[in-house]
C-alpha cells in the first residue's frame, strides 16, 4: 500500500485530527486517510451544493441588509 507524509501541518490541525481519531478509535494515519477519500469522494462541486442550499434556506427569512457600513464605522472608533 502506498505512503504519503504531509508535512507543515499546524499543532493546532494535528491536535483535532489525534482527538477525532481517539474518539473513533483510530490511528491519525487512519483517520486522516479516511478523511481524504470522503473528500476526494465528494467532488469538488459539493461545497457549491452545499453554499447553495443554505442560501435558498436564507432566502426565506427575507434580504438582510448590508452592514459594511455600520462595520467600518466601528472600526474607526
Amino acid at each position: 500500500m502506498p505512503t504519503i507524509t504531509v508535512r507543515g501541518v499546524s499543532d493546532a490541525l494535528y491536535s483535532r485530527l489525534s482527538e477525532q481519531a481517539d474518539q473513533n478509535r483510530r490511528s491519525i494515519s487512519q483517520e486522516a486517510a479516511l478523511l481524504l477519500e470522503r473528500a476526494l469522494e465528494a467532488g469538488p462541486g459539493q461545497g457549491w451544493d452545499l453554499a447553495d442550499r443554505v442560501r435558498e434556506r436564507m432566502a426565506r427569512y427575507g434580504i438582510f441588509p448590508d452592514s459594511t457600513l455600520e462595520v467600518a464605522g466601528d472600526r474607526r472608533r
